[in-house]
C-alpha cells in the first residue's frame, strides 16, 4: 500500500502523491473525515514535512520538506484531492 505521513505521526493512504514547481499534489483515498484532513494539512507543523512511502518497500521512498501553505482541496469522487505549496523554506 502506498501511504503518506506528517509530522504528527497522522498515515494516509493515497494513490498519488507528487510535487512539480514547487505545488505537491496529493490524492487520499477513503476512509477520511474532510474536516480532519482539513485540519491538519492547514497546519504547517503537521505539514513540514510529508513522507511519502509503500509499505514494506525501502525504494521508493520521498520526503517532500516545507510543503505547509494549503492550496485547495477538492472531492475527486471518493477521494480527497490536496494541492500544497512550498514555503520557500526548501531548497
Amino acid at each position: 500500500m502506498r501511504n503518506i505521513k506528517l509530522l504528527d505521526g497522522t498515515v494516509y493512504p493515497v494513490d498519488r502523491c507528487g510535487a512539480d514547481g514547487g505545488v505537491l499534489r496529493i490524492r487520499i483515498l477513503p476512509p477520511f473525515v474532510i474536516a480532519d484532513v482539513a485540519a491538519r494539512f492547514t497546519d504547517p507543523e503537521k505539514t513540514d514535512r510529508i513522507e511519502h512511502y509503500f509499505d514494506g518497500v525501502e525504494t521508493d521512498h520521498v520526503i517532500f520538506e516545507h510543503y505547509t501553505v494549503f492550496q485547495s482541496m477538492e472531492a475527486d469522487r471518493d477521494k480527497l484531492l490536496l494541492w500544497m505549496k512550498q514555503d520557500g523554506g526548501g531548497a
